[in-house]
């Protein structure tokens, strides 16, 4: 297929690895000999990087972010869902197709491969290519961090700030319209999505007690 091409980000499935993000490393329109339909080579992420917060020091940070466990397999061409990003790891060179049938060799091919994705995980910013650095942070979205490990903290605390300081000045003017302030409670009685005080219903809640006590007192 001409969508499914080398360095294509594609979504699995199917298999144990359903719902996983994958790059394809070499494609087979016509299939082989042991595999009569169109397959496609995939190296993906089993398991990502540990979350990781702004209070996190930077060795605990490379230090969670080292536990990517990767997988590379064979797929139907059917069981993969083409996506429009692309990226530009270079899984050739780390994926050798003699070595996947032997099943010690195969756990080195992991082993590199796992190099690759850290790697490149943790340099997110040295990719020119604005496309490219695009397909490497949605390879890589929802792995498991909240935010990427090389993001300079000075620049998210800032930002922070700033929308702190938005929203408190949105729910000032939403006040100054309803007529309400910080400062002044909210009128007893009021209602949920309006500003204006609404009675009680007579002869319910606190009208139904004062004619009580009226008619009490004209007893008496």
């Amino acid at each position: 297929m001409a969508i499914v091409k080398s360095g294509k980000v594609v979504i699995v499935l199917a298999g144990r690895h359903a719902g996983k993000k994958a790059v394809v490393v070499k494609t087979y329109d016509d299939g082989t000999e042991d595999k009569r339909y169109s397959h496609c080579l995939v190296a993906g992420i089993a398991r990502g990087p540990r979350r990781v917060t702004r209070g996190m020091s930077k060795k605990k940070v490379e230090k969670r972010s080292r536990t990517v466990k990767p997988f590379v397999k064979y797929v139907n061409v059917r069981h993969v869902f083409p996506t429009r990003y692309v990226v530009d790891m270079d899984l050739k060179k780390a994926v050798d197709e003699a070595d996947l049938a032997n099943a010690e060799r195969k756990v080195d091919v992991k082993k590199g491969l796992k190099k690759v994705f850290e790697d490149r995980y943790l340099n997110q910013k040295s990719v020119t290519s604005e496309k490219k650095a695009a397909g490497s942070t949605y390879f890589f979205q929802g792995s498991g961090s909240r935010r990427p490990p090389c993001e300079d903290r000075s620049q998210t605390k800032a930002s922070d700030e700033e929308k702190n300081i938005k929203g408190s000045a949105l729910i000032c003017r939403i006040q100054v319209i309803r007529g309400t302030s910080v400062s002044s409670p909210r009128p007893q009685g009021a209602g949920r999505w309006r500003g204006d005080a609404r009675k009680p219903r007579r002869g319910s809640g606190l009208w139904g007690r004062r004619d009580e006590k009226s008619a009490h007192r004209t007893k008496q």
